[in-house]
């Protein structure tokens, strides 16, 4: 069996160069379909000659352009931001990296009675939400600019005496 076929095919593949695109949906439907693409939204003239068979042009009138931005906000929609869970049950200081954009989910212990305050610089983590189940405070905080922080956590009572401390060294990255 000859192997030059095949070591020339290796060849082509190698020198074809990068290739971008980006597929939203199962490669069997998208195979399935006629796709056309242009780099540019063009405004036709009114003298070209476009094919009356042409079903993929749709002609953008005069002085208008069309919002690319939406058009993809429709077909793909916003992911919801990754969460990094930790549980803070029985550690009193923590070191902590995460990336931009990621929820911080923290989870402490809270007895009846008591709350947690927290202290820390907003510009960098931000609280998102708290919520209680049990005997659990779940509190989340969004990052939302590379730097370097500390989360500091008070479980007092309501006369102001503190419980238990939690302190964490949160890094964020790029």
């Amino acid at each position: 069996m000859k192997k030059t076929p095949v070591a020339l095919l290796a060849v082509l593949a190698a020198l074809a160069g990068p290739a971008q695109a980006f597929v939203a949906q199962s490669p069997q439907k998208a195979f399935s379909f006629q796709n056309v693409a242009r780099t540019t939204a063009t405004v036709p003239q009114e003298d070209s000659k476009q094919p009356a068979s042409d079903a993929a042009f749709v002609p953008v009138p005069s002085g208008q352009s069309v919002d690319f931005e939406a058009i993809a906000e429709k077909i793909l929609p916003e992911q919801p931001a990754p969460v990094l869970t930790l549980s803070l049950q029985t550690n009193d200081l923590r070191n902590v990296k995460i990336p931009l954009n990621y929820i911080l989910k923290l989870e402490l212990p809270e007895a009846d009675g008591t709350s947690w305050h927290i202290d820390t610089n907003e510009e960098i983590i931000k609280p998102v939400s708290s919520q209680k189940q049990n005997d659990i405070r779940i509190l989340e905080f969004q990052s939302v600019v590379p730097g370097t922080t500390k989360l500091y956590l008070d479980n007092q009572t309501d006369d102001r005496r503190c419980l238990q401390s939690r302190i964490l060294r949160i890094r964020v990255t790029p």
